[in-house]
């Protein structure tokens, strides 16, 4: 007889856990736009998992199929904010002479690296109706959003080339600032 009564309770619990299972995710290429020149993005990750910066596509992110209400996501990233050197480091010296590395150039490299700041931003994700691919949007003033819709990503991607100045035109498109507060 407890058999029976085993059985049934069994077919409730997996009823109950169905109801609440987790959305059925997509794996969604990436790529990261850069709209800042004045610093270099180095690295950055979509809900801990790796994102291609700086144009390169990266397989894979999890998303949901479909776009539930209240979609948040937490993007860090590290940035250079010294891509081309440091005034008070002087030039860049040589990595090698003569086929040895330079000491020189290590204590250089070092001194560059601690200037490397980390940044950590929970976004809300916009509607999306189809997904293609997820691009990170690196704005200025250490902002960052993301495109997950096929049709805005389309028009993202399109004001990449149109040619010099797009940097402004995708700002602008996607509401950031032009100017930081100092």
């Amino acid at each position: 007889m407890q058999r029976f009564l085993i059985i049934p309770f069994f077919f409730i619990f997996l009823s109950a856990c169905a109801a609440n299972s987790a959305p059925k995710m997509t794996g969604e290429t990436t790529r990261g736009i850069q709209t800042d020149r004045s610093i270099n993005v180095l690295n950055a990750t979509f809900n801990g998992e790796a994102v291609s910066v700086n144009f390169g596509q990266t397989c894979c992110v999890r998303i949901p199929q479909k776009w539930p209400p209240g979609l948040t996501a937490e993007i860090k990233w590290t940035i250079d904010p010294y891509p081309k050197g440091h005034p008070d480091d002087g030039k860049e010296p040589k990595s090698f002479i003569n086929g040895v590395s330079n000491p020189d150039w290590d204590v250089w490299y070092q001194k560059h690296r601690l200037r490397e700041t980390s940044h950590v931003k929970v976004i809300s994700l916009p509607k999306y109706e189809k997904t293609c691919e997820l691009i990170m949007v690196f704005l200025p003033c250490n902002d960052v959003t993301a495109v997950i819709d096929c049709k805005l990503g389309d028009e993202i991607i399109k004001d990449i080339y149109t040619g010099k100045g797009w940097e402004k035109v995708v700002v602008r498109r996607l509401g950031g600032k032009s100017t930081c507060p100092k």
